[in-house]
């Protein structure tokens, strides 16, 4: 069983969306054979690993703010032209 306090995270990343994002970037790094910032337990899942890394001190991360922004603007755009589609 895992630790892992996943509010606090939400609250420093902004969100579950981010939170699932780092997640799976890390998993992924893993299987490439990155080497991990945490000890691996006895067969210990990746997605485990990962989520343990995260919550640890050891890796670090950042929050690209522009981006986030930038994608919900572009998606909002989306719907108001589907919206207008319609009329």
């Amino acid at each position: 069983m895992i630790d892992f306090n996943i509010d606090t995270l939400q609250k420093s990343l902004d969100g579950k969306f981010n939170v699932a994002h780092l997640i799976i970037n890390r998993v992924k790094k893993l299987k490439t054979g990155v080497e991990s910032k945490v000890n691996r337990r006895m067969r210990e899942k990746d997605i485990v690993l990962a989520i343990r890394e995260i919550d640890s001190t050891e890796l670090e991360y950042t929050l690209d703010e522009s981006s986030t922004r930038e994608r919900q603007v572009e998606l909002a755009e989306a719907v108001l032209e589907d919206r207008g589609d319609r009329s």
